[in-house]
């Protein structure tokens, strides 16, 4: 789900919750949750500059992405999805 809010004129914040449910075949492997927020801010209204911040899984979740086949107990091809993630990015318009 995401609901995004716009706070002021200039600020604009989101919120994504992303749910994926366990899987049985061909493996196990148990569902997870995690949380993702965001966001947008201009000095003004008119302004050409536009800041963008954004956390990824917020809470640091530890899990194992579905799109891998791969068994716990076969570390080689097993991987976990990264943990928490920042971002920070700048756009001028001319």
């Amino acid at each position: 789900g995401n609901f995004g809010v716009e706070l002021t004129k200039t600020l604009y914040a989101d919120y994504t919750l992303n749910a994926v449910s366990g899987i049985s075949e061909p493996i196990q492997r148990s569902g997870y949750v995690t949380h993702d927020i965001s966001t947008k801010w201009q000095p003004s209204v008119n302004s050409s500059w536009t800041y963008f911040f954004a956390i990824t899984n917020l809470t640091d979740k530890y899990y194992a992405s579905h799109s891998s086949i791969a068994a716990k107990n076969n570390a080689e091809l097993y991987r976990y999805e990264a943990g928490r993630d920042f971002k920070f990015a700048i756009k001028y318009e001319f």
